[in-house]
């Protein structure tokens, strides 16, 4: 015992840690452990209290010793000798792909890419030195405030949360706001309720956060960035005019159910963004967005406005180069009509939310949209989506696709190119019906649209998705886009490919040598995923847009007007017709996937059950024969 006391406190009181991690191994591992070793091998016939007390030291000083052995052990690791520049940058990509979230039950997963620093000495010092890792405050993260804080010494902080009525935490979180709102750079927060518990008590944390906002008298000269999104309405509740003329460098701005407030003095803020916002009319809204000198992106969602009366003359927003209006078909043609924006503007209506579209309103917006004398589109693209009742028209000008940035059309804007390229997204309202189903009305929604646009400039539009045109509604609705070179068509029925060729041999040039009436500068075809079926009587027949396409091909080349390009990429068809085609002279690009070229387009499906033994036996046949005119 004496022994083993000596030995104890000559180490703990002998050698501090940093001493001992230089003791030659030999000396210390081999002398003392030896030494120790003996003791703990000692007979001891009177077990008493005093003994289990000096052997629980004994253990202590043990797992001491064991501890400073591991240390001196990971010393020589690689993993303990990366350059501290490596770690940092693994770290920093730990963080996005493992966030602390403590609604996990996993701990690892709650503790997220903390755990990973905690593996030596020298991650957690690489860790805790580098500010830039702690600089991202969640509300996730509500154990740790105090070492990110710390850590992050005097970056900028970034603090969002989620905050819903159930959380305990939420006074914690806003004290945190007046403690260190000076240092914020950006700061996101949604505040939701939860299930179970009432609205009134999200309602009371909205009060709460506002009040911490607006009491604030300091100078937030590093906020960039503000968020907010409350759930519900709130009772005309939003930020003070001092809070935001506070704001000194405030750039992007998003207010759900919080107003505004007018004759504000915000010349850094250049994106705003207004969500389910209440004002008594159009005039006011635009008198306040009128004195942001800088602003370049509105977005304007479910706004609340009690007279919309259009603005006359308009409001000059002339710095806005992002345009995107959320409302009804009715509200987002007056507020289209009451503003005038830069040139080059981008934008982006959604009037979805519209219950019974009317032909006249249609009619009125995609003229406001696609008429202006400053922008002339030449590529427009339809798109319809299956069982949905919404529709959408993009129209924009060349080959840089609108509403995307720089030269690759990034989704993002970039410091090179932070305007996106200029045109026109529409996503329009397809009325429900008990007679007819959204991919039949699509194209009825289609051509109220662009029934007053000008189409002579259009020079390749794309067709995607589930629609059913007729050869009488495409005649009607394109007939004046006589600078057409490029037809596409995506993913559509076969009854649509049909009409489309159709229409293209239905007004056929005036005498030999003159060229088509419709499209008449046609010289592209583009089909992707679609299901020409097959013509042959046994399979799908008349349904088949194989005909109709030749039809096409040997019309165009009658008129001395060849269709030079046929691109099949996908689609359901035969090789024996994309020979007959090449020999038409076209340049055929085709992937040589015959796909399902035999698949029926029938509504009974019990016709299908009851001879689809027979068709698989006759289409095998055919096809290890390579006979007939269907040449699979």
């Amino acid at each position: 015992m004496d022994s083993r006391g000596s030995i104890l406190s000559g180490y703990e009181a002998g050698a501090s840690r940093a001493e001992m991690a230089v003791i030659p191994a030999s000396l210390f591992w081999k002398e003392i452990l030896r030494e120790r070793a003996s003791a703990l091998t000692a007979v001891r016939t009177s077990p008493s209290v005093t003994d289990v007390h000096a052997w629980e030291e004994e253990v202590a000083s043990l797992n001491t010793i064991l501890a400073l052995a591991n240390r001196q052990r990971n010393a020589y690791s690689r993993s303990c000798s990366l350059p501290p520049e490596l770690l940092s940058r693994i770290f920093e990509e730990l963080i996005d792909i493992s966030p602390i979230d403590t609604d996990a039950e996993d701990p690892v997963l709650r503790r997220g890419w903390i755990v990973v620093i905690h593996i030596c000495q020298h991650w957690r010092n690489v860790a805790k030195t580098n500010s830039s890792l702690w600089k991202n405050i969640t509300l996730s993260s509500v154990p740790l405030w105090d070492l990110y804080i710390a850590c992050s010494r005097d970056k900028p902080l970034t603090v969002s949360g989620n905050i819903s009525a159930k959380l305990k935490s939420f006074e914690d979180f806003f004290d945190l706001i007046p403690a260190h709102i000076c240092r914020f750079k950006e700061l996101h927060l949604q505040i939701t309720p939860s299930p179970g518990f009432s609205n009134r008590l999200a309602q009371s944390h909205l009060a709460l956060l506002l009040k911490k906002l607006n009491s604030s008298r300091e100078s937030l000269d590093l906020l960039e960035v503000l968020s907010l999104k409350p759930y519900g309405s709130v009772g005309g509740r939003g930020l003070s005019l001092d809070f935001i003329e506070h704001c000194a460098v405030l750039r992007r701005l998003t207010l759900q159910s919080l107003c505004f407030p007018s004759n504000t003095n915000t010349p850094s803020l250049t994106s705003l963004e207004l969500i389910n916002t209440t004002y008594l009319s159009v005039n006011a809204l635009l008198e306040t967005l009128g004195t942001l000198p800088r602003l370049d992106d509105l977005t304007l969602d479910r706004l609340h406005i009690v007279t919309t009366t259009i603005v006359q003359p308009p409001v000059k927003l002339a710095h806005v180069r992002r345009l995107v209006i959320k409302e009804s078909l009715v509200l987002c043609t007056v507020l289209l009509k009451s503003v005038t924006t830069h040139p080059l503007v981008y934008t982006e209506i959604d009037a979805s939310r519209t219950d019974h579209p009317h032909d006249d309103d249609l009619s009125e917006l995609g003229h406001i949209l696609l008429s202006s004398e400053e922008f002339e589109s030449t590529v427009l693209e339809l798109t319809a989506y299956e069982g949905r009742t919404i529709c959408t028209v993009v129209a924009y000008r060349g080959e840089d696709e609108a509403g995307r940035y720089g030269p690759f059309n990034s989704n993002h804007p970039m410091p090179s190119d932070p305007h996106p390229w200029p045109g026109v997204k529409a996503t329009l309202p397809v009325p429900a019906s008990l007679l007819d189903s959204p991919c039949a009305l699509a194209p009825i929604v289609m051509l109220h649209f662009l029934s007053r646009t000008p189409k002579a400039s259009w020079e390749d539009i794309t067709f995607k998705g589930h629609m059913h045109w007729d050869a009488e509604l495409v005649l009607k609705t394109f007939s004046d886009a006589i600078a057409l070179g490029t037809l596409a068509v995506d993913n559509v029925p076969a009854d649509s490919v049909s009409a489309f060729c159709k229409a293209l041999v239905a007004s056929p040039a005036i005498s030999l040598d003159s060229e088509p009436t419709f499209f008449p500068k046609l010289y592209a075809l583009y089909f992707s995923s679609i299901n020409f079926g097959c013509p042959a009587d046994e399979c799908d027949g008349e349904q088949s847009a194989v005909h109709y396409l030749t039809d096409v091909l040997i019309d165009r080349c009658r008129t001395g007007k060849p269709i030079t390009y046929l691109t099949l990429d996908e689609c359901s068809l035969g090789d024996g017709y994309v020979d007959e085609w090449e020999s038409y002279g076209l340049d055929v690009e085709w992937d040589g996937e015959s796909g399902g070229a035999h698949e029926r387009h029938t509504d009974n499906e019990e016709d299908e059950d009851d001879d689809g033994e027979g068709e698989g036996e006759g289409e095998g046949e055919g096809e290890g024969e390579g006979e007939g005119e269907v040449g699979v």
